[in-house]
């Protein structure tokens, strides 16, 4: 049951899941989860009477503490580099001597990062505005104590997830534009409705007002 079937009542659900691993050593636990932590999860339209629900699709969020890795003398981007090309990536863009660079954002209330690092919309869901819905309520929600908010446009057809035939054709991926370039500049056309702001890396993007 969905919207399109005639409901005239629905809610946006997102449960998100988060790992955290505890090792048998403290040694081992300076970089790990503590600060940097993933959140993912399905993205479902909840509808009807009685209440029913639909997935639609899902999404991965990064939480970046840099406050918390700043108080115990760590740099954030130290600790993204250790944990991978992507982590260091997104860190780097934004952060300058483990602080988030007031050429990019003024005045942080935090030096705390949320990472909007991935979303997908089954095709028969999209061009209805959910994706923006559900993004701009995480906003709202777990990035109201951040400094700042990143996304990367990466079309997720180019992903490490293009390997998965499964979830590509599940997903809809064929849909989408073959060339690379393209791709990039109609997903950044669709978040600029978010009022994207340059960063160090000319390929992520802050979020200027949330």
């Amino acid at each position: 049951m969905s919207p399109e079937d005639g409901e005239s009542w629905y809610e946006l659900h997102v449960e998100l899941e988060s790992l955290i691993v505890v090792q048998p050593n403290e040694g081992f636990d300076e970089y790990r989860d503590n600060d940097l932590r993933r959140y993912t999860g399905p993205i479902s339209i909840v509808s009807g009477e009685p209440e029913q629900a639909v997935e639609i699709g899902e999404i991965e969020l990064w939480y970046m503490d840099g406050s918390r890795a700043c108080e115990t003398d760590l740099d954030i981007v130290d600790v993204c580099d250790s944990l991978g090309q992507e982590e260091y990536e997104y860190a780097a863009s934004i952060f300058s001597n483990g602080v988030l660079d007031s050429s990019i954002v003024e005045e942080p209330i935090s030096d705390d990062v949320l990472v909007l690092h991935s979303i997908a919309i089954r095709p028969e869901y999209r061009g209805k505005g959910y994706g923006l819905r559900v993004t701009r309520k995480i906003v709202e929600t777990l990035g109201y104590r951040c400094g700042a908010v990143l996304l990367k446009p990466a079309p997720l057809q180019f992903s490490a997830r293009e390997a998965d035939k499964e979830w590509m054709s599940r997903m809809g991926m064929s849909a989408f534009s073959t060339d690379r370039e393209t791709a990039i500049r109609k997903l950044t056309d669709y978040w600029n409705v978010l009022d994207l702001r340059l960063t160090k890396d000319p390929s992520i993007y802050c979020i200027a007002y949330f």
